[in-house]
């Protein structure tokens, strides 16, 4: 090292995170008026509660379902955040998604989030699936043979974030890494393998690369 450097200047910069309960960053709403049995082969594009079960994306860019819109439909404009109202344990149910384009139909029991200017939609989205919302959330889970949630329990959770640009970072990095599942699950077929896909958000969470935070 030379001589009289200040040792602090090649110190590493701590990154800061602040905390807020998501009220503070979020609108909330509820998809509405849909169900599989207003699928059709074509119209305009439909997400149920079921896909982030079935087809699990942290970010849905696009979707194959469709249906006929209805008086009073809620329609995404890009930079929602949906997470399930409904399923059959309190791990499986607290997932999301964040909804990357405009003019999708968000159906029946889907909490819909709209982050602020302060939050990534994909950062949102990957913290709920795997980071500290995710066992809050399951937590406050409700229900036996069906559990619930509620806006109002995402509302709640105690929401851990950084800077803008280092959301971002992470976002994009999940997002390579959902790319790769993807890309597998092309390739070698989970479910012939006897991994059920609604497992996959399961696999996330164990994965070592989720501990970010040096967690």
């Amino acid at each position: 090292m030379t001589a009289g450097r200040d040792k602090s200047a090649l110190a590493p910069n701590p990154t800061t995170w602040e905390q807020r309960k998501l009220a503070e960053l979020c609108a909330f709403d509820k998809g509405r008026g849909y169900s599989k049995a207003d699928i059709r082969e074509s119209g305009t594009p439909l997400i149920l509660y079921g896909r982030l079960y079935t087809h699990y994306e942290s970010v849905i860019q696009g979707v194959d379902t469709f249906a006929e819109p209805k008086d009073g439909s809620l329609y995404s404009h890009g930079g929602e955040v949906v997470v399930p109202g409904s399923g059959e344990t309190a791990e499986d149910i607290a997932i999301a998604s964040h909804i990357a384009s405009s003019g999708i139909l968000l159906g029946g029991d889907l909490n819909v989030i709209t982050p602020s200017s302060a939050i990534d939609s994909t950062f949102l989205a990957i913290e709920i699936t795997s980071g500290s919302p995710h066992y809050q959330l399951a937590k406050k889970a409700q229900g036996k043979s069906v559990v619930h949630i509620h806006n109002e329990d995402i509302a709640d959770v105690d929401f851990s974030y950084p800077s803008p640009p280092e959301q971002s970072q992470i976002g994009a990095l999940f997002s390579c890494f959902d790319s790769l599942i993807t890309l597998h699950q092309r390739e070698f077929s989970l479910p012939s393998c006897g991994i059920p896909i609604p497992l996959v958000p399961s696999i996330r969470r164990e994965s070592p690369c989720m501990h970010y935070r040096g967690e």
